[in-house]
């Protein structure tokens, strides 16, 4: 109910400065630091193969996301005529696990890596999401890796709505649904995984 000054200091020892040192190293090690915000899309010419090992993919090219020391990751994506190919490098202690009972809220669970994708180039890009946007989740559900779509607006697609519900807001999506025709492969290593999907 109040607020109060405290009085005191703090301590930084020389092995302090070195922990934060080692953090700070494996951060950027992750991605952290020297983000990369703009990678081209590629026009593959021939289809990655969807094993997880990521052999086939440059990843000096990649996007990087940072999640603080020790987490973290890199991103790219390929296109042809049939599919969307995605491919991650998570750096992730608790390497992919996400123990949700409803796909639908996977985001809310545990680990997963997504794809947001806007068709609108006219879009406001501080709009919510509408009309030509989707997002794409990969998350472990009911031991196997699983995809999901969500659609603000379904064009052409089955319909399968659902409200999202918070004690502070609803918002209604026409189609949340698993993706069955999606292709994944997801290896785990001590310090993270590598997923690859492709969708059509």
């Amino acid at each position: 109910d109040d607020m109060i000054r405290l009085q005191g200091g703090i301590t930084i020892t020389p092995k302090d400065a070195e922990s934060a040192a080692k953090a700070l190293a494996e951060y950027q090690k992750a991605g952290g630091g020297t983000m990369s915000t703009e990678a081209a899309l590629s026009h593959p010419s021939k289809p990655p193969q969807i094993d997880g090992a990521l052999d086939e993919w440059d990843f000096s090219k990649a996007v990087s996301v940072p999640a603080g020391p020790g987490r973290g990751g890199k991103a790219m994506a390929a296109y042809d005529d049939k599919f969307l190919y995605l491919a991650y490098q998570v750096a992730d202690d608790s390497a992919f696990v996400n123990k949700g009972t409803d796909f639908a809220y996977l985001f809310k669970s545990g680990d997963l890596v997504d794809f947001i994708l806007c068709t609108n180039p006219d879009a406001d890009p501080k709009r919510k999401a509408g009309k030509g946007d989707l997002r794409l989740l990969f998350a472990p559900f009911q031991g196997k890796p699983t995809a999901i779509i969500n659609q603000k607006v379904a064009e052409g697609g089955p319909s399968a709505p659902l409200k999202f519900a918070s004690p502070g807001q609803s918002e209604e999506y026409d189609r949340v649904a698993i993706l069955n025709d999606a292709q994944m492969a997801v290896k785990t290593t001590p310090d993270g995984y590598t997923l690859e999907a492709a969708v059509p």
